[in-house]
């Protein structure tokens, strides 16, 4: 897979939540920036910890252009000196999954060693390579869902925003049941549906016209599809239109140019959730490190 630059021909950060239109967006939140050349890093700035980004996916690093292990330390000395002076006594950066850039990632994680940070958890985080010659590789089981799916007259489309609360209330279920939070209100996550119509999109499985499976997806990049939440309804959970929903999904974004599908991570600080693993390996994933690293004084 060609890695995405994280910068368009335009200048515009290639992703999405590196754009200064989302990292914005809460006027509440304190956002303080840091430039050195071609570098830039965002971080909210909390009482006296400096985190890249909170209320986000993930921070670190936006590049435009070139650069090298200097600069990049350059950028960090920066961090670090600002943060000395305004008594900052915890420095957090949440980096994005290695597989959206790996040699970026990798140049990333050199220059936050060599600066004093250390790795705070790595999560497991689970991809599908939108190959252009060959389908998902999902196993007999997941192929028998599928056929199942189809015979049953499950049927995959895009939904418009008035399916968002039912979806919302399927993926809550799912989550809960799966011993995962909601880390938005349905409030929050119908604004932004509304302000970034661009970027955010809602896909289901419907039968007989019921939604009975949902997931948003964000748009990250031209290339960088993130199913950001999913769920299904308990009482077709024995046909899992959530495997339909997502084989449907690999085959509408591939058509879309769409080279990686991100379907988030297995794990919670670290600690991997086996059951949220092994579905997403019978469905073909395969895994990368998203890194959280953190300075103290």
């Amino acid at each position: 897979m060609n890695s995405p630059a994280q910068h368009s021909p335009d200048g515009m950060p290639t992703f999405f939540f590196h754009q200064r239109d989302f990292v914005f967006r809460n006027p509440e939140s304190k956002i303080v920036s840091f430039l050195h050349d071609q570098l830039l890093i965002y971080f909210t700035h909390r009482d006296d910890e400096l985190i890249s980004l909170e209320r986000s996916s993930f921070g670190g690093p936006v590049i435009n252009g070139n650069f090298d292990l200097t600069d990049l330390s350059a950028l960090l000395k920066k961090v670090t000196d600002w943060s000395l002076e305004n008594k900052i006594f915890s420095i957090q950066v949440r980096c994005f999954p290695e597989a959206y850039d790996q040699p970026q990632s990798a140049l990333i994680h050199k220059a936050f060693s060599l600066n004093g940070y250390e790795i705070l958890y790595t999560d497991v985080d689970q991809i599908l390579l939108l190959n252009a010659d060959t389908g998902m590789d999902m196993n007999a089981s997941r192929k028998w869902h599928v056929k199942k799916s189809r015979e049953s007259g499950f049927q995959f489309r895009i939904l418009d925003s008035i399916y968002l609360k039912r979806a919302y209330d399927l993926i809550a279920d799912t989550r809960i049941r799966k011993g995962y939070s909601m880390s938005m209100s349905f409030p929050d996550l119908a604004e932004m549906f509304r302000i970034f119509p661009d970027h955010y999109f809602l896909f289901g499985v419907q039968h007989e016209s019921k939604v009975i499976a949902g997931a948003v997806v964000i748009k990250v990049s031209a290339t960088i599809w993130y199913c950001f939440y999913w769920g299904d309804d308990l009482d077709y959970r024995v046909h899992s239109p959530i495997t339909y929903l997502v084989h449907e999904l690999y085959s509408f974004a591939k058509d879309r140019g769409v080279v990686l599908l991100d379907l988030g991570t297995s794990s919670d600080k670290g600690v991997v959730n086996p059951g949220v693993f092994f579905f997403k390996k019978s469905l073909g994933c395969e895994t990368t490190d998203r890194h959280t690293f953190i300075k103290k004084r």
